[in-house]
């Protein structure tokens, strides 16, 4: 699990910068507020998802 979560923020390092680059370039730099809310946005509801699921089969388990 650890490996995957190291492979996706290098994934993330690599192409986040580089997709705004374009976003800015093609629109405005007043827009980076909005892009790193909604990746924050995003980093929470997944994190909300991963959280539920792993309760959920933990109870599935009978583990405490």
């Amino acid at each position: 699990m650890i490996s995957i979560q190291v492979a996706v923020a290098y994934v993330g390092t690599t192409f986040m910068p580089l997709l705004f680059g374009f976003i800015a370039n093609g629109i405005s730099m007043g827009l980076y507020p909005l892009y790193m809310l909604l990746f924050t946005v995003l980093l929470l509801l997944f994190m909300e998802l991963v959280n539920r699921a792993y309760r959920k089969r933990k109870s599935t388990l009978g583990l405490q």
